[in-house]
């Protein structure tokens, strides 16, 4: 049973014209939200201050390349051809994240994105996003559990449904998700001619960091061998 929004939570985007777009990626996005403050005094937009805009530290942070934060952070500045989901202030000297529509955003808890930016790699934000929607729907209709095959999440992540070069890298996403506890799902196995196609059932998706096991990197792939063998 999904339990209600936990306070102090940040919206992440669930419009697909973002989350799909090579111009944004979810764990350096989600960590801005992370360390953003709430402007009380204007229309309650959260922002960053120019110090905290350091390409050098959120690099160190998020274990993403210095080049790649630059370049990612210019996508979302940029209101013509890139994202425009942030705006900088040149008065004030700060970074405003832009507010999305309720329908278009989810809600995550603070410390739970904190971890997800943190510790998992890249897509793993949308995806636990897509699944968190899909079971909260769900349940809230009285149902337990949902079904979906990686197409879906190929799907969601920009990659294309045609290959099955991705499936290793979605599989890993969904295995260090369940190693914590942060989604559990079974997966069943079905023959179609030559190739056999995996269905996963999800039984449970968390929404606080307070649910799950909080590992660091090397125990949570050393937990997601030990799961495999």
């Amino acid at each position: 049973m999904v339990t209600s929004i936990p306070e102090n939570s940040r919206q992440f985007p669930r419009n697909e014209k973002i989350v799909l777009n090579k111009q944004f990626l979810d764990k350096l996005y989600g960590y801005l939200q992370v360390i953003s403050y709430r402007d009380e005094s204007t229309d309650a937009r959260r922002y960053l201050t120019k110090k905290q805009i350091n390409y050098s530290a959120l690099a160190r942070e998020t274990k993403i390349s210095r080049p790649s934060v630059k370049k990612y952070i210019d996508y979302m500045l940029d209101h013509e051809k890139g994202l425009g989901i942030m705006t900088y202030d040149e008065t004030r000297e700060i970074y405003y994240l832009e507010i999305f529509p309720s329908a278009e955003a989810i809600l995550i808890e603070k410390d739970l994105l904190s971890y997800l930016s943190l510790v998992f790699s890249k897509h793993t934000i949308t995806i636990y996003s897509y699944l968190f929607m899909r079971w909260y729907a769900v349940t809230m209709n009285g149902g337990s559990s949902f079904e979906f095959m990686l197409d879906r999440l190929k799907d969601i992540s920009g990659y294309s449904i045609n290959s099955n070069s991705n499936d290793e890298p979605l599989k890993m996403i969904l295995a260090t998700m369940k190693a914590v506890g942060l989604i559990n799902y079974t997966v069943r196995k079905e023959k179609i001619g030559t190739m056999e196609k995996h269905y996963y059932t999800i039984l449970n998706v968390a929404n606080k960091l307070s649910e799950i096991e909080c590992l660091n990197e090397d125990a949570l792939k050393e937990k997601v061998r030990a799961m495999a063998s």
